[in-house]
């Protein structure tokens, strides 16, 4: 089994989408959205570099991402792209 990086908080998820780390899966429950991605180091070091303020991302791959992810959140459906 495949380790993922699992994550509520909309802002990191949007980093993480612009900075390329793919999504692998949305889990929904209620008005709460778990998004998965598949590359756990990457995650975590982005993560510790936006705690820090130390990540740099393009700006309109960030607000591509935003409207990518609210598509995501107010789908029907919940996503998996893994086996």
């Amino acid at each position: 089994m495949n380790e993922k990086f699992a994550t509520r908080e909309f802002y990191l998820t949007c980093l993480l989408h612009a900075l390329n780390i793919k999504i692998v899966g949305v889990k929904k429950q209620g008005n709460v959205c778990t998004f998965e991605f598949d590359d756990v180091q990457a995650c975590n070091e982005i993560k510790q570099k936006l705690l820090t303020k130390d990540v740099a991302v393009n700006a309109a791959d960030f607000i591509s991402s935003i409207r990518v992810i609210k598509d995501l959140i107010f789908s029907s459906e919940a996503y998996n792209a893994g086996p």
